[in-house]
C-alpha cells in the first residue's frame, strides 16, 4: 500500500491494480502529480470483496491519460464530466452512478471503447445524443440490473462497430427503432439479456 512519503517517480506512465481505502487519502491527490501518465487502475472493495468507497479528483490535468479503470463507488460522480480529452479506453464498475453518464461521456473526442460493468449505472434510462461520442468503436454494457430503456438519438454513435449488451435483465428488448439504427451502421452486434441463451449478433 502506498504511503504519504512514497519515493515513486512523477514520471510513471502506468498504474496497475493500486487498492484505495479510507486510510490512503492521500493517493488521490499522488495521482493527480503523476503528468506523464498514460494508464490508470484503480480499485475500492471492503472485506467481502464488494465495491467500496472510491474517492477521486478530477482528472481532467493529466492530459497524456489514455486508459482509465475504477471499480469501486464514486463518491464524487462529477468526475465523470471531467476526464481529459486523450481517454480512449474506459471501464466503470460497482461506480453507484444515479445520473446518465452517457450524457457526459459523449463529450470525449477521442473515446474509442466504453465499458460500463456490474452497478456502474443503477439509473432507469439512458440517452445517447446526437453527435455523442465521435470516435467510440466498442460499447459493453453488463449486468445494469436497473436499466429498463437506451435511446440513441440519430447521428450518435457513427464509429461504433461492436455493441455487446449482456445480463441487462430488465432491458428485456431494444425498441425497433434502435435495432434497425445499429443494423444501418453494420457492426458486429451482440445481444444478451439474459443470464442464459445464445447471443443475437448482426454482422
Amino acid at each position: 500500500m502506498l504511503q504519504h512519503d512514497t519515493n515513486i517517480p512523477t514520471i510513471l506512465q502506468t498504474l496497475c491494480g493500486l487498492l484505495v481505502d479510507e486510510e490512503t487519502p492521500a493517493v488521490v491527490d499522488w495521482v493527480l502529480k503523476l503528468n506523464q501518465l498514460r494508464s490508470l487502475r484503480l480499485k475500492s472493495i471492503d472485506e467481502s470483496n464488494q465495491p467500496w468507497d472510491l474517492e477521486l479528483k478530477p482528472l481532467v490535468s493529466l492530459v497524456n491519460l489514455s486508459y482509465i479503470y475504477l471499480l469501486g463507488r464514486l463518491r464524487n460522480p462529477s468526475i465523470m464530466s471531467q476526464f481529459p480529452y486523450s481517454l480512449i479506453d474506459l471501464t466503470l464498475s460497482g461506480s453507484g452512478l444515479v445520473e446518465d453518464p452517457m450524457q457526459s461521456l459523449d463529450k470525449l473526442p477521442n473515446l474509442r471503447s466504453l465499458k460500463l460493468l456490474a452497478k456502474s449505472y443503477l439509473g432507469k434510462n439512458m440517452l445517447c445524443s446526437l453527435g455523442g461520442f465521435p470516435q467510440l468503436r466498442v460499447l459493453k454494457l453488463w449486468k445494469l440490473e436497473q436499466l429498463e430503456e437506451w435511446n440513441v438519438e440519430k447521428g450518435a454513435l457513427q464509429a461504433l462497430r461492436d455493441l455487446e449488451i449482456r445480463f441487462c435483465r430488465r432491458c428485456e428488448k431494444l425498441s425497433e427503432k434502435v435495432l434497425v439504427y445499429f443494423f444501418v451502421l453494420g457492426f458486429a452486434f451482440h445481444f444478451n439479456v439474459f443470464a442464459v441463451g445464445a447471443d443475437i449478433q448482426i454482422s
